[in-house]
């Protein structure tokens, strides 16, 4: 029985081994193509609550993250193939994580909303041409985004975040309703 869990610690031992990879820098320019993307996040301690006030940093951009501990690095570029951010703050382990970026998703939300210009075709919400408009106009017109990462009402549920925008402030004939 004790060869078997020689050899069974052994085989463990060339997994774990083997599965470490080399440390990746995230500031490494040289990573072949890129996208555009803007990574958030929550930083947490072990016992899973926010930490407040430790610095991320991830491919030339450094944050803080506020009392929820949550941060967001906008309009960063970054390896089409990984994204790494590391945390630094006194009395913690220096942590890093690695994520696959997903271009698109922020991009076609901030382009539906009048934040960013479409570069092809049109977009039509209730029938109307809406890629020109101004965002406040595309917002008055009944279309809006309730934000991920708590960082605009940190407070509020995600219902009591859609109940904030369901008023009829356009008195239009069919409200949108929770």
């Amino acid at each position: 029985m004790s060869n078997y869990l020689r050899h069974l610690f052994l085989a463990l031992s060339i997994i774990a081994l083997a599965s470490c990879g080399p440390f990746v820098d995230p500031d490494d320019a040289d990573f072949g193509e890129s996208v555009l993307t803007t990574i958030t996040g929550r930083v947490i301690d072990e016992a899973g609550k926010s930490v407040q006030g430790a610095v991320v940093r991830g491919h030339g951009i450094s944050t803080t993250t506020n009392a929820h501990g949550v941060f967001m690095l906008p309009n960063v570029t970054v390896p089409s193939t990984r994204a790494v951010v590391t945390v630094t703050k006194g009395g913690y382990f220096t942590g890093a994580r690695a994520a696959f970026p997903s271009s698109g998703k922020t991009t076609t939300i901030r382009t539906l909303m009048g934040l960013a210009r479409a570069t092809g075709g049109t977009i039509r919400f209730r029938g109307e041409r809406i890629d020109r408009l101004a965002p406040e106009r595309i917002a008055r017109m009944g279309l809006a985004v309730v934000p991920e990462g708590r960082q605009i009402f940190p407070n509020l549920s995600v219902e009591e975040n859609l109940r904030a925008f369901a008023g009829n402030r356009c008195e239009a004939a069919e409200p949108w309703t929770l």
